[in-house]
């Protein structure tokens, strides 16, 4: 296939051989692995076939945030197309219960006459909560895509469930073993109805209709956007832009988003801290409502509610981060950042992590108890460091409980463990580098006067980006500083005007300002920028700019 030259370097450079151009550049849904490759997953789709077949009662219980309510509206939409309908979708309460499979409310089922549990991006490590049930006469089919516990001989050690459903078992002979949570549950259905379309009398290609919700999953989840979840998240994308889905449709209209132009970059920016705000802020079943609404009236009740709690969520992070500034003046940055605060809403504090890691470019593990009774927290990586094999390596006696992947993770410290926390992880964090990892300064050497249509083309041609997958960054070294300005609300985003002599190129960095480059920003002086270059859709009008990530 001819290509090029930009695109081909970029692909070159990313390690994807030529001979791999072709499917990588046009994903096709065919070459999805076989779901019955996946170990226990054929005796996960007969048992719920039982199950619905002897009309039990079945459980989903999903997690609560934007890889797990995906994943449960997906399940909806199967049950609702066969015409089950005794079954219950349970999310647990971020505040009230946290993340996982919890005992109390096995109880509640097991009052109710549960007879069935699926699980979906949790449970992996929920080995007594299991116990718990299948003693009460409740068969627990775990779908999971977190690593498992192990034994002291590395074998793993899944909990007693009927059956373990995660790409990551040892014995898993499944392709892909990257898979989000959703997409797990999506390989489920995909078995199921191969299995039973014909039983339920189901079309062929129904399932698709639901990879909406598996693209939403895998582009907001930490998964590397190559292999099949480029897969998922390609077609995910051009379904999310003919979407159904009356919530779906509101949230993009609300937001200004035309829904047949809909990118990763919508998803990541626009959808996803809106779904994640209902947990953080309220309830995940608002955000749950927002993915099944089944008419505008209730589409836009949804969007309106979630805005305004993502509106809530960003003053949170705000007043959080105002804390944390306070908390790190005068104090020295070492090889990782513990903070904390038991008034903290534990919610919001991946977000906070993040932005620490963003100011101070070391690991961040900040903790909150916020009226709760265990003080709980997350942690983010600067790409460097393995948090979940890190915190492998902690003191029990410091975290009693974490889960997680290479660059998030959350975690329940002790009592004491709030005082014991960064000692240990100073101690031990250079053990758990990630090697061979390049500069987020580098980037592709390219002349000011190429940007232009047939530059963003080059580069679109490989969307979507993602996690191990990022979108090409250029060094324009070539360009004269003509304006600058602070731009929004709070004046707390940059915009300058760059030229490369025939014209004028907008370039914008979000939650930057003039304040952050003093002395690199001289008018009519050569300025070098890192970015990337975007296409802007802002009121409707097109405009190709720069994102910039440095001013070099």
């Amino acid at each position: 296939m001819t290509l090029h030259a930009l695109t081909e370097q970029i692909l070159t450079q990313k390690g994807i051989q030529q001979k791999e151009w072709e499917d990588f550049l046009n994903p096709k849904y065919e070459l999805l692995g076989n779901p019955f490759l996946m170990a226990g997953l054929e005796s996960g789709v007969v048992r719920l076939f039982e199950a619905i077949d002897h009309n039990e009662k079945v459980v989903i219980y999903s997690d609560y945030d934007c890889d797990g309510v995906p994943a449960a509206a997906m399940f909806d939409d199967l049950f609702q197309k066969i015409n089950f309908q005794n079954y219950e979708i349970y999310i647990p309460d971020r505040h009230e219960e946290g993340y996982g499979l919890h005992r109390e409310a096995i109880d509640g089922f097991i009052e109710s006459g549960v007879t069935l549990i699926l699980t979906l991006d949790l449970g992996i490590t929920a080995h007594a909560e299991v116990i718990h049930a299948s003693t009460h006469g409740i068969d627990v089919i775990v779908t999971d895509h977190h690593l498992p516990k192990t034994h002291e001989d590395g074998s793993d050690n899944l909990p007693k469930a009927y059956v373990v459903i995660n790409p990551k078992r040892s014995d898993c002979k499944y392709p892909e073993k990257m898979l989000c949570g959703a997409g797990v549950g999506f390989t489920f259905i995909r078995g199921f109805l191969e299995k039973y379309r014909e039983y339920f009398k189901v079309p062929v290609g129904f399932e698709k209709w639901s990879l909406d919700l598996v693209g939403i999953a895998t582009l907001s989840d930490m998964v590397p956007l190559v292999g099949e979840n480029r897969i998922l998240a390609s077609f995910g994308l051009k379904v999310i832009r003919q979407t159904k889905r009356f919530g779906l449709q509101e949230l993009f209209y609300d937001a200004g988003v035309e829904t047949f132009r809909v990118t990763e970059d919508d998803i990541g920016f626009t959808l996803a801290p809106r779904l994640n705000a209902a947990s953080r802020m309220e309830s995940p079943k608002f955000a749950y409502n927002l993915l099944v609404a089944k008419n505008m009236k209730d589409g836009k009740e949804a969007t309106i509610h979630l805005g305004g709690l993502n509106d809530s969520r960003k003053s949170e992070v705000a007043r959080i981060m105002k804390e944390v500034y306070k908390k790190m003046e005068g104090r020295e940055i070492n090889k990782v950042v513990v903070i904390g605060d038991k008034s903290w809403r534990v919610g919001v504090l991946g977000l906070v992590a993040t932005k620490i890691v963003e100011a101070y470019k070391v690991p961040a593990f900040v903790w909150g108890q916020e009226g709760g009774t265990q003080i709980k927290g997350s942690c983010r990586s600067d790409g460097n460091t393995h948090l979940v094999t890190l915190m492998t390596s902690l003191s029990r006696d410091t975290i009693s409980n974490f889960g997680g992947h290479i660059g998030a993770g959350g975690f329940t410290l002790t009592d004491s463990g709030i005082f014991s926390l960064e000692e240990e992880l100073i101690a031990i964090v250079d053990e758990h580098k990630i090697e061979n990892v390049e500069s987020d300064k580098k980037g592709i050497v390219v002349s000011l006067k190429n940007f232009g249509d047939e530059m963003y083309n080059a580069v679109n041609i490989l969307a979507p980006f993602g996690f191990e997958f990022e979108k090409p960054q250029f060094i324009f070294g070539d360009a004269t500083l003509v304006s600058f300005r602070n731009f929004g609300k709070e004046k707390n985003h940059l915009e300058i005007i760059i030229s490369n002599g025939k014209k004028d190129i907008k370039a914008i960095q979000f939650f930057k300002t003039t304040d952050s480059y003093e002395g690199k920003l001289v008018v009519g002086e050569p300025i070098s920028i890192l970015g990337f270059i975007e296409e802007s859709w802002f009121l409707r009008k097109r405009e190709l700019r720069i994102r910039i990530a440095y001013i070099l």
